[in-house]
């Protein structure tokens, strides 16, 4: 941010945790939301996902590039970046992994991780490199802690509910 070309702008889109969560039992585990198939690393996140446990992953948003992996793209979300029609479908999965359009930009902090707080989704989050400063690190995982997405798909795999539900807790705590 050098106030000439880039400036700090403040687009909030806080809102505070829907009530209806359904248990963790009956959520599906994860999911992605994808308009804009760039940077590269989000075709390798879907191919990763897809190639797991059939059911285990769907993505929606603009379709994946010659719909390669079409077995678990659920299609467009209308309405709003951070709308309900978003949240009713985010409440029905345990992790989203939120990859920002800029993954080394510090500052750089859109609604998606927003989208999952208010739904009860734990977000894997891929962002600001200095995420901490706005959000606890406690309200999300955050995907550069892994070596690789076979490690994330174990972690969040074996993840207890009583472990889960200290997300949720901790993401209500910060909203």
């Amino acid at each position: 941010i050098d106030n000439k070309k880039y400036f700090k702008y403040y687009f909030p889109d806080l809102q505070p945790m829907i009530e209806e969560i359904p248990p963790f039992r009956e959520r599906k585990l994860c999911t992605m939301i994808v308009r804009n198939w760039h940077p590269e690393h989000r075709k390798q996140i879907v191919a990763f996902f897809s190639a797991q446990r059939q059911g285990e992953f769907t993505f929606y948003g603009s379709p994946f590039p010659k719909l390669l992996y079409s077995k678990c793209y659920k299609g467009r979300i209308p309405g709003l970046n951070c709308g309900k029609e978003k949240i009713e479908i985010l409440k029905t999965y345990r992790f989203c992994i939120c990859t920002e359009n800029s993954i080394d930009l510090n500052g750089y902090i859109s609604e998606k991780i927003f989208a999952c707080f208010a739904a009860g989704c734990v977000p894997i989050y891929w962002g600001a490199p200095n995420i901490e400063e706005y959000i606890p690190k406690k309200c999300y995982i955050d995907y550069r802690d892994f070596k690789d997405l076979k490690d994330l798909y174990q972690f969040i795999t074996t993840m207890k509910e009583e472990s889960y539900n200290e997300y949720l807790n901790n993401i209500r705590h910060f909203l």
